[in-house]
């Protein structure tokens, strides 16, 4: 699988709020204290507690990443543009 991301590319990130929930199936920007700022797609959410996977299978996993509070997350890509 290709990564929808690539080093060079511009990822717009809404910041959450009324006009950027967070939606199951958004690709999402956090910050994770061993691995640093991560897009990954949102597969699930439990209070204040999310749960995503990789987009690539180059990726870190969600296993290795757990469970991400909502506190961490920058916001949701709202748009990508692409430099290749």
């Amino acid at each position: 699988m290709l990564p929808d991301y690539r080093p060079g590319d511009f990822v717009f990130i809404g910041k959450l709020g009324r006009f950027f929930p967070l939606r199951v199936g958004d690709d999402v920007v956090f910050h994770h204290s061993q691995y640093g700022i991560l897009i990954k797609r949102l597969l699930e959410i439990r209070g204040q507690h999310i749960r995503c996977t990789g987009l690539s299978s180059e990726t870190v996993s969600s296993v290795q990443i757990g469970w991400i509070p909502i506190t961490d997350v920058i916001g949701r890509v709202v748009w990508n543009i692409s430099r290749s």
